[in-house]
């Protein structure tokens, strides 16, 4: 008879946590899919996490593997929807502090994050707001995860006034970059002919002067004084001025070292 009593003892905090899974975990047993298919993030976190999702503890203090999915799925969405449909970057601001241990990194996954690209930033705060007052189970443990769009400005985040728009111009200037190499490959591949306007990569510009196969005779006149390379290549607003070391040089080079350009000096 003793021993009878001492099994059903020990199968009490067997039995809660079977009951705390079929309770608290059942609705994040068959956790939805989220998706990433909206115009902007306002309508993604409307739809997707406006509303409070639970997150159970286990006896041990670990998230219940049942609500683990869903516990991750504000960050792991909208990190996915800022670089896959923004292309930006994702970073945290702001720690959240839901466990001093921390569950599955929780404490990553939850408060203020910025999304950087490079037309604009936007902001959203993961929240994790604790089980409070009386439960289902006793001595039940959890936390209700949601997310909301925010004024990053009004929350203080110092870096969407300096870091924020110092990568926000690395980004469009990587853009910009990008786009002048793919002119440059584009022009360097078409037909050559003599009196053509010719330009590299290194801003050097002249004309064509002979064509033999894949060799071409040209007359370098100078070369625009640009840190940067491909200044002939960028697409610009309006007029640009420049300045030029001019030269008057014969050289033979590979077709597909020059492009088509447009110069004036």
């Amino acid at each position: 008879m003793e021993r009878l009593k001492m099994r059903k003892k020990n199968l009490r905090p067997l039995l809660a946590l079977l009951l705390m899974v079929s309770i608290s975990g059942c609705s994040s047993l068959f956790s939805r899919t989220h998706s990433i298919e909206y115009d902007t993030v306002e309508e993604l976190v409307e739809q997707e996490f406006s509303k409070e999702r639970f997150v159970s503890i286990i006896l041990d203090g670990e998230i219940n593997p049942f609500s683990t999915d869903e516990a991750k799925a504000p960050y792991e969405t909208l990190k996915k929807y800022c670089e896959l449909t923004n292309g930006g970057s994702f970073s945290q601001e702001e720690k959240g502090n839901v466990y001093h241990w921390n569950p599955e990194n929780i404490n990553e996954k939850t408060g203020i994050f910025t999304c950087l690209h490079s037309k604009d930033y936007w902001a959203v705060k993961i929240k994790a707001r604790h089980l409070t007052g009386k439960t289902m189970v006793e001595g039940q443990k959890g936390f209700f995860i949601s997310a909301k769009v925010i004024d990053a400005v009004q929350h203080g985040i110092k870096q969407i006034n300096e870091r924020a728009e110092a990568q926000r111009l690395a980004l469009l200037e990587k853009s910009r970059y990008e786009n002048m190499l793919t002119t440059y490959s584009d022009r360097s591949n078409t037909i050559k002919y003599k009196g053509q306007e010719v330009c590299s990569l290194d801003n050097r510009f002249g004309y064509v002067e002979e064509i033999a196969n894949e060799r071409i005779k040209i007359l370098v006149k100078g070369q625009a004084t640009r840190k940067n390379e491909g200044f002939f290549f960028y697409s610009y607003n309006g007029t640009v001025n420049y300045l030029v070391s001019k030269t008057n040089t014969l050289i033979w080079a590979d077709k597909k070292d020059w492009a088509q350009c447009n110069f004036d000096v």
